[in-house]
């Protein structure tokens, strides 16, 4: 991961990174609210999220014991329409291969080779296990995970949040 340093700040509401120092390029900014709520706008895109019950100098940011999907769960209240999750047809074939198999399910596994191939979304693939296979998938994910960009972000939040914090910290 490219390296960040903390380019200007006014150590309460935006912090500016950039990881040239005479380059606007590779750079983004992070804005805290008093209510709780982060933007992170920059080359990668816009991020934002809000933590609930913020107080003192929380500042909303993950920290290391912030799961991913914790996060996401903050992310998607904060703006639904931000892409946290995708579906993509090989996944959803490999842990389903991978499921069958733990289940000795040889009939389901020989029914789902007999279909490869066949399902362009998530839907489609399915009403195939719901239909052909008889698996309950009312809340199913298989072949569902977060996006490789909001994984980056996580990964890139976490990174500058502990550095956003010992900033603060050293008033």
């Amino acid at each position: 991961m490219t390296k960040y340093k903390l380019h200007s700040t006014d150590k309460k509401t935006w912090f500016h990174f950039r990881s040239d120092m005479k380059s606007r390029c590779e750079a983004f900014t992070i804005t805290y609210i008093e209510d709780g709520t982060v933007c992170m706008t920059g080359d990668y895109g816009t991020l934002t999220w809000k933590r609930d019950g913020v107080q003192g100098t929380d500042y909303g940011f993950p920290n290391k014991s912030s799961g991913i999907s914790y996060f996401a769960e903050k992310v998607h209240r904060a703006s639904t329409f931000q892409t946290i999750k995708d579906w993509e047809y090989e996944r959803a074939i490999k842990e389903l291969k991978k499921e069958l198999k733990d289940d000795e399910d040889i009939g389901g596994l020989e029914k789902l080779e007999d279909h490869w191939g066949e399902f362009e979304t998530q839907d489609e693939f399915i009403r195939f296990l719901s239909n052909e296979l008889e698996l309950d998938c009312e809340s199913y994910s298989i072949g569902e995970d977060y996006t490789r960009s909001f994984k980056f972000k996580f990964k890139l939040i976490i990174n500058v949040s502990n550095r956003i914090l010992k900033e603060i910290s050293h008033e």
